[in-house]
């Protein structure tokens, strides 16, 4: 069991170092208002996923969330990035 919850923890790796890289770019470009909107929606999709794949897949269910989590929170950070770099040209 702990072996699968350390797999769905280590997926999430490289997710979250992009999401640093880049939440430290949004915040040098002083788009904090974006990042707060990011979090809000990462910690609502952590905790509905945490609540639905717990039941799916116990504990390692929301290792998994987690991992989750930090895709679609890596992934909204550099849309956004993309969006705030084409709009200052």
């Amino acid at each position: 069991m702990v072996a699968l919850v350390q797999s769905a923890y280590f997926v999430q790796i490289p997710f979250y170092l992009l999401g640093i890289l880049g939440a430290r770019m949004l915040n040098a470009m002083q788009s904090n208002q974006v990042l707060l909107k990011i979090a809000l929606v990462s910690l609502i999709a952590n905790v509905m996923g945490n609540w639905l794949l717990m039941k799916i897949m116990g504990v390692a269910g929301i290792a998994l969330s987690t991992s989750i989590a930090y895709l679609l929170s890596c992934a909204m950070i550099f849309y956004s990035l993309r969006r705030t770099l084409v709009a200052k040209g």
